[in-house]
């Protein structure tokens, strides 16, 4: 997973360029905030260190309807999967905490496995990323600096 990350699809595809890419990381830095103060923000966007909470990441899926949408594996259960393996590189259990960070790769990796599991098919894991932040997360995401 983590490999097909890297390669040359997956950077051209979640390129800062890229509308997938240029959609996901304004939807990290705006869930980058949540529960925070300006002040907390602002002291780890001058360090480099943003990263998102497991809770702001459950929002945002909430937010983007992507949990109990029509599609197979995204009942909550099949969320905390993926957070559990993301953030403990295990299975099932561990990642019930809120307070749990993930950096910006950690996330566009829970991206992508939520995306593999709700896509079945013939698609590549990147395009099954952009796939769904193209059809979930662009269109019901809140502007950004609104949370």
């Amino acid at each position: 997973m983590r490999e097909a990350l890297h390669d040359a699809e997956a950077k051209k595809l979640f390129a800062p360029s890229a509308p997938a890419g240029a959609a996901l990381g304004a939807v990290f830095d705006t869930y980058c905030a949540f529960g925070r103060s300006a002040r907390a923000v602002a002291a780890a966007a001058s360090k480099g260190d943003r990263t998102i909470t497991v809770a702001a990441l459950w929002a945002l899926l909430q937010d983007c309807l992507v949990i109990d949408s029509d599609h197979p594996h995204s009942s909550a259960a099949d969320m905390q999967k993926v957070f559990s393996r993301v953030a403990f590189g295990g299975g099932d259990g561990g990642a019930e905490g809120g307070d749990i960070e993930l950096t910006f790769a950690q996330f566009k990796e829970a991206v992508v496995r939520i995306a593999s599991r709700m896509y079945p098919g013939h698609y590549s894991l990147p395009e099954k990323g952009a796939k769904l932040v193209l059809e979930f997360i662009e269109p019901n995401a809140p502007a950004p600096g609104s949370l």
